[in-house]
């Protein structure tokens, strides 16, 4: 038996002015260049910088001041070298020294295809025969960069499809890594990864047998000062690239799926 199949003239296109509000980082040096300069400014001269870039931002991005402010808590290590306490910045020089670090990344600007479908879990209050389901997308932005994009769509009883509207807002997950770390395990998957044995055993004898992601990284960081072969610096950071695969993501409660 033949099943026919009837293309539908619904288009999804990428839309350019989708953004968000990534962490922008260039090296530790003109990091701490930008923060020395942010600190010999005056407390009203930050407040008239940061006031209209608030304004600004706040039109494309869900609680623009939650994302400064966590841009410039990335930076801690960097004020505790500098000396400065980060507990005593106010809260406008706070979101001028995270608005240096953020900068706008277009997700959708360079491509917008691999299109997969699923029922939406929600299918409260539809008529009969409509169908709610939740469309992906991997979209590629500048520096072609992959995200996984989501649209909401509506199927009637005769299998018209009716695609929602992206929302206003789009957000990029939080990266939570794991607090506490196992040891024995960590070292056992570290192992079959081939990193260096020497590097694993040294590493392993200055930790806790419960490590904080923290704790490893300051080692890590101690031992390459220690180290002039790059190559060997690199074995170093595999081990940091490891701790970095454990982790989940979060949104916030009121992001939209689109």
């Amino acid at each position: 038996m033949r099943l026919p199949i009837v293309r539908k003239p619904i288009r999804v296109n990428p839309d350019s002015r989708r953004v968000i509000a990534r962490f922008f980082f260039n090296g530790n040096d003109r990091a701490k260049q930008v923060l020395q300069r942010v600190m010999v400014i005056s407390e009203d001269t930050a407040f008239g910088i940061v006031s209209p870039l608030l304004q600004e931002y706040s039109k494309r991005h869900r609680n623009i001041t939650r994302v400064l402010n966590r841009h410039c808590s990335k930076l801690k290590p960097l004020f505790e070298e500098l000396g400065i306490d980060f507990d005593t910045l106010t809260v406008y020089r706070k979101l001028l020294i995270g608005s240096y670090f953020t900068h706008e990344y277009s997700i959708e600007s360079a491509a917008f295809f691999n299109p997969s479908i699923v029922d939406d879990p929600d299918q409260t209050e539809l008529e009969d025969g409509q169908r709610r389901v939740i469309m992906s997308f991997r979209a590629v932005g500048e520096g072609h960069i992959s995200s996984i994009t989501f649209r909401r769509a509506l199927f009637d009883k005769n299998n018209n499809i009716t695609v929602l509207p992206a929302g206003n807002y789009i957000d990029e997950a939080e990266i939570v890594r794991n607090a506490v770390y196992n040891k024995r395990l960590f070292f056992e998957k570290a192992v079959t990864t081939q990193i260096n044995i020497d590097v694993l055993k040294e590493l392993e004898s200055k930790l806790d047998h419960h490590f904080e992601y923290s704790n490893l990284r300051r080692i890590i960081l101690d031992s390459q000062k220690l180290q002039e072969n790059d190559m060997q610096k690199l074995e170093y950071d595999k081990v940091l690239w490891l701790a970095d695969s454990y982790y989940e993501i979060v949104f916030s409660l009121d992001t939209d799926i689109s």
